[in-house]
């Protein structure tokens, strides 16, 4: 015999699954790594700041174990950053900002990449150029330049 305890909990419990169910729904399933959310989060605000507004909340950017150092996977509906989690943690902070915001703007603005020209400063035109950026510090040297470049208002 069922108590009515035992139907108040199990109506609790078919509640909360529901619920939890729709939320899920409406989140669409997209997860951001903690370590990279703060990277996703400032292209986002730059990416307002240009006129260009992208929500990160449409894709998932998650690191993972590869051999590219990043890659925007596209297509099916849903698409997803996927930054390499071992050399993440071996790189500086210019290099993670550069390599992320490269995935970013292939996922969010379908940007492609670049022909390889120099800039008067000696590093690359763009931050879409099919190489690691910020190696020797252009990206931080020269932030408004590329952000101008990367979002169209150069």
């Amino acid at each position: 015999m069922i108590s009515c305890y035992h139907v108040i909990m199990i109506k609790r419990i078919a509640l909360i699954t529901i619920v939890s169910g729709l939320l899920t729904a409406c989140g669409e399933g997209t997860h951001i790594d903690a370590d990279l959310y703060s990277y996703a989060l400032k292209f986002q605000q730059e990416a307002a700041k240009h006129g260009k507004p992208v929500s990160i909340t449409s894709l998932d950017i998650v690191l993972a174990d590869q051999g590219e150092d990043g890659v925007c996977i596209r297509g099916g509906g849903s698409n997803a950053v996927r930054i390499n989690k071992k050399k993440f943690s071996q790189w500086s902070e210019d290099v993670r900002t550069g390599v992320i915001f490269h995935e970013l703007g292939h996922c969010l603005l379908d940007r492609e990449h670049t022909e390889v020209e120099r800039a008067s400063f000696g590093g690359p035109t763009s931050l879409m150029h099919p190489f690691v950026i910020g190696v020797n510090n252009y990206l931080q040297e020269n932030w408004d330049f590329y952000m101008g470049e990367l979002f169209g208002s150069n």
